[in-house]
């Protein structure tokens, strides 16, 4: 038998996140803004949510560096296009990466509208329904601007 949920409000942590994150290796093309053609590449998220990505890397980057990204779903028939910018670098143990952590500040309603559906497909068809449930703003998750997503 597992542990019951945390409520996290109980142990005084507030969760400052809009959208739930979920567990997904996704590829993303990238180029850094401003920068030349050679810092442009492609990287493996780790965990995706409706307003930020989470991916490792070999070296590290400037926290406010800006990325131009494409997002490669399998659900839709074209790349999703962002704006990204790095708001966490941490050294990690894995012999000298980073964790790098993307705020999604530009992206279309309907770009953003179709990476939420498909993270919550993910979630649903792994049946890992604590990634949402657990989530202080679940129903943010669903809703964008207003409008229940269906």
């Amino acid at each position: 038998m597992g542990n019951p949920p945390v409520n996290r409000q109980q142990q005084g942590f507030m969760e400052r996140r809009q959208y739930a994150r979920v567990e997904t290796n996704l590829y993303i093309t990238y180029s850094i803004a401003g920068s030349p053609q050679t810092d442009a590449g492609v990287f493996l998220t780790k965990n995706v949510s409706g307003g930020g990505i989470l991916f490792e890397s070999l070296r590290e980057i400037p926290v406010g560096t800006m990325f131009d990204l494409s997002m490669h779903l399998p659900t839709t028939p074209h790349a999703l296009k962002a704006r990204g910018k790095v708001v966490r670098a941490e050294k990690t143990r894995n012999y000298g990466r980073y964790e790098i952590g993307l705020s999604l500040v530009e992206i279309s309603k309907e770009d953003r509208r179709e990476l939420i559906k498909y993270l919550v497909s993910i979630v649903f068809c792994k049946g890992d329904y604590e990634t949402l449930f657990t989530e202080e703003n679940l129903a943010k998750s669903f809703t964008f601007e207003g409008a229940h997503l269906t």
